[in-house]
């Protein structure tokens, strides 16, 4: 007779309700809490090695396959992160984070990170949902008159401190800064210099989604 077949550990399913996607959504939120991008891909890395994050990658295969697997630590001993600079379909200035393996090949698939771990380690602003987005409307609309923009610098990073700027507000104001707020921020850090304020709202719009 032959021996039963050993049971096959169950096939991840990375449920929107239960996973995020590591770019930009995940990683995005790490730099929004420790404020830059080489840190924060360095304390990614160190959180996968220590299983503080957990982890799951789903490749599609030449054939059409997907292929959906949980990672584990040794999988990172072997890894290495980067992260470089990317634009959304809009023009959006992102920030993603690359895998590189041991042949300093970028790791093809998708990662995603439970929503569990990142939210207990990374804990995203109070202000979510419908009322934000009421919020940042009224918060937009009611903008005191600013200074006029003047000619953009090169300066393509603008977003990242805007975006580190509305985490670190909304989190002790308990509410979304307006875009006249994180005008004077960018005028300080840009020598006078701001974005333009549909910019400024459309990224408002973009971290409230969050």
């Amino acid at each position: 007779m032959k021996a039963p077949k050993a049971s096959e550990p169950p096939v991840p399913t990375f449920a929107p309700d239960e996973w995020t996607p590591l770019n930009p959504d995940a990683f995005t939120r790490i730099i929004a809490s420790v404020g830059d991008p080489t840190l924060a891909a360095s304390r990614f890395h160190q959180d996968a090695l220590a299983g503080r994050l957990e982890m799951g990658l789903v490749e599609i295969l030449p054939d059409g396959k997907v292929v959906e697997k949980l990672l584990t630590r040794s999988d990172w001993k072997q890894w290495t992160v980067r992260w470089k600079q990317d634009f959304t379909p809009t023009g959006v200035a992102i920030i993603l984070v690359n895998v590189i393996d041991k042949d300093n090949k970028v790791v093809g698939g998708y990662f995603f990170v439970r929503r569990a771990k990142l939210d207990k380690h990374y804990p995203t602003s109070a202000v979510t949902g419908e009322a934000a987005e009421a919020r940042v409307e009224t918060a937009t609309d009611d903008a005191p008159q600013r200074r006029r923009p003047g000619t953009k610098p090169k300066y393509p990073l603008w977003r990242l401190d805007a975006a580190v700027f509305i985490h670190r507000f909304s989190r002790k104001e308990k509410r979304m800064p307006s875009a006249g707020e994180v005008a004077g921020l960018l005028q300080t850090k840009c020598d006078g210099w701001e974005p333009d304020e549909g910019d400024i709202r459309e990224l408002l719009r973009f971290l409230v989604r969050e």
